[in-house]
């Protein structure tokens, strides 16, 4: 026979406070878990035939009052349980490194490379703009995600490479997130003797905002979380290595949120810091096929969820027709990866588009992630 606990407490707060501090407690796995067994009892007394997981989203979405709360929880579940973490995700945001399974750290030369590595901007040599947009979970019922990034480089030869970008994600119009940057990153191997060694360093400036939309009825409710607003924001960090040991072999290294970000609305809510290396090798030309770079790439996110600290990526990538059709392949702990671009030049001008899928192992019926970015150089 199962047992069942009781705690008393003192006032309302207390144990709404309680309540937050035990779902945040909760790993990605038991969350599912409990949406499992209340969709069970839903079939229940309904005296109705179980459906398929994504039938829940539906289903517990069809209740007038508690609709967006429940909606935003959805998100929640499956963002924290594909990626390991909810608040402030952070997937990268780029298409090319997304094709690869997130597995971009130590080659990213693109103007997504603000969003990876903040070292790797140093690897730009002309001038470069990105727009992209991300549909995460195609067909999953009753839910609607998107993602969206701009980011611009500018380098400016013997100061600096300098990048600016701005991230959004949609959360079905009613929870929102957007991240700012501005990034600086140098080349020191002209500053340092380091022999046949290359060694590059940056840092991005960051301002995190997320709004939630509270309509009349949950307004209503008079809970502390609502009362306190529908926004919260807080500047931080990230900084970026990049460094060249030997040839062919480059090393990246990048430390995210180094400064706490305080985004609770009414109770505190620090975004976790997270570190990621990656190395890769530069094969060169193998057959028909250009600049293989086969990478590795293994993450932390400092949370309390030990199943969720360690992420890791493998990928590769390739070209054919001397720079014109790229391929990509990755897979990672959540997910297995593709990609594919191309890339025309026009004179001084460079135009690319890149296109990736992505396939969850964890969240199912859906048809996948999917990215498509374009950039121009000049």
């Amino acid at each position: 026979m199962k047992k069942a606990y009781l705690k008393k407490f003192s006032s309302f707060e207390e144990m709404n406070k309680f309540d937050i501090k035990y779902d945040f407690s909760l790993t990605p796995e038991e969350r599912l878990d409990i949406t499992q067994f209340l969709r069970e009892q839903y079939y229940k007394i309904k005296q109705i035939k179980p459906e398929r997981m994504k039938k829940v989203i539906k289903i517990i979405t069809e209740g007038k009052m508690y609709k967006k709360i429940l909606t935003a929880f959805i998100v929640v579940i499956l963002l924290g349980f594909a990626m390991g973490k909810a608040a402030f995700i952070d997937p990268g945001w780029g298409t090319r490194g997304a094709g690869k399974a997130g597995a971009y750290i130590a080659t990213a030369d693109d103007a997504s490379s603000v969003m990876w590595n903040p070292a790797a901007l140093s690897q730009i040599f002309m001038k470069e703009g990105m727009f992209s947009y991300h549909k995460p979970y195609v067909g999953l019922d009753g839910l609607d995600l998107s993602m969206g990034y701009f980011s611009l480089v500018y380098p400016y030869p013997g100061i600096a490479n300098f990048g600016a970008a701005g991230t959004s994600f949609n959360g079905d119009g009613i929870y929102k997130e957007s991240t700012y940057r501005f990034t600086a990153a140098r080349e020191l191997s002209d500053l340092i003797n380091l022999g046949n060694m290359q060694l590059a360093t940056g840092l991005s400036f960051k301002y995190l905002s997320h709004s939630y939309v509270w309509d009349d009825e949950i307004e209503a409710l008079d809970d502390p979380v609502v009362n306190a607003g529908d926004s919260a924001s807080a500047f931080t960090m990230d900084f970026g290595l990049l460094f060249q040991p030997i040839y062919k072999v480059p090393i990246g290294l990048t430390v995210k949120n180094i400064l706490p970000a305080d985004v609770g609305l009414y109770y505190e809510d620090i975004v976790p810091m997270e570190a990621n290396l990656g190395a890769a090798y530069r094969a060169g030309t193998i057959g028909k096929f250009e600049e293989v770079t086969p990478e590795f790439k293994i993450g932390f996110r400092n949370i309390e969820d030990d199943r969720s600290k360690i992420s890791y990526g493998i990928g590769i990538e390739s070209w054919l027709a001397m720079h014109t059709f790229g391929l990509r392949l990755g897979y990672n702990n959540n997910e297995i990866a593709t990609g594919l671009s191309f890339e025309k030049y026009f004179g001084n001008v460079g135009l690319r588009i890149d296109y990736a899928a992505l396939f969850s192992m964890a969240v199912g019926d859906n048809l996948g992630s999917h990215r498509v970015s374009t950039s121009v150089k000049f």
